[in-house]
């Protein structure tokens, strides 16, 4: 996946890190793995279902530590969690 960023000016992938649509506690790590490998920014995207709107966050740039992502994904989308539970 890494060489494929390479190969491309310009090139977007959409990778849901929770491996399926259902909330889970823990993220999967190999979207982190292809955005170090690839030198590419990390950008989290929610959905926010209550307001019918598609949220799009501010790029995190690696390298940064799996567990800095983690917190940084979580703080993004809780107000998602939220307006799932208020909406």
């Amino acid at each position: 996946m890494a060489a494929i960023f390479n190969e491309n000016e310009r090139l977007h992938i959409c990778i849901a890190p929770e491996g399926t649509r259902s909330n889970v506690a823990k993220l999967k790590t190999g979207f982190y793995y292809i955005a170090l490998k690839a030198n590419v920014p990390l950008i989290p995207v929610g959905f926010d279902w209550p307001r019918k709107l598609i949220i799009i966050g501010s790029p995190y740039t690696l390298p940064a530590s799996m567990q800095l992502i983690w917190c940084l994904f979580m703080r993004f989308s809780l107000r998602f969690m939220v307006s799932r539970k208020t909406g």
